[in-house]
């Protein structure tokens, strides 16, 4: 009899862990798709030199992958929603931190399309049920865009007169 249960049992774990990975891609899928659509707007508007949903599922995964056990509910108990992984992803993609071979160019569309979300967020915040982990990720999302908006290389070189 326990020879059973010790084969029910990892025949269970694996179970569970199939599901696991299924809804680990469901929730990378839905990302990458809310990525890809900031992305597909950038390029009609100003042009983009990647294919916005290879660009996207690129940068999602490669954040996903620097910290599975964040993103995936097993350090906080539930995975994040798709609109912080989508603008945490573009936080360290305009940092240069997750995508190799970034320029110039795409830093300041992965900084547009953070602004964009960021915004998003902000003018619709009873839209989104998010967790604590969530405002960790938008935390530091919405720290990286203030960080990059007082980066000396976006400056415009421009003295507003905001003084009156």
């Amino acid at each position: 009899m326990e020879l059973f249960r010790e084969h029910v049992n990892f025949k269970q774990g694996k179970f569970v862990g199939f599901f696991s990975g299924i809804k680990d891609n469901f929730r990378k899928s839905e990302a990458a798709v809310v990525v890809q659509t900031l992305f597909e707007k950038h390029q009609q508007n100003f042009g983009l030199n990647a294919p916005p949903a290879a660009l996207a599922n690129k940068l999602i995964e490669s954040t996903w992958n620097s910290a599975p056990e964040l993103f995936n509910g097993r350090k906080s108990g539930a995975r994040p929603h798709k609109a912080s992984i989508a603008a945490y992803s573009l936080a360290c993609a305009a940092r240069g931190a997750n995508i190799k071979g970034t320029n110039e160019e795409m830093e300041m569309a992965f900084s547009m399309c953070l602004g964009r979300i960021l915004s998003a967020i902000e003018r619709t915040p009873e839209s989104f049920r998010f967790t604590d982990i969530d405002l960790r990720l938008l935390e530091q999302a919405q720290k990286t865009f203030v960080d990059l908006a007082s980066d000396s290389k976006y400056d415009l070189g421009v003295d507003l007169p905001l003084n009156a």
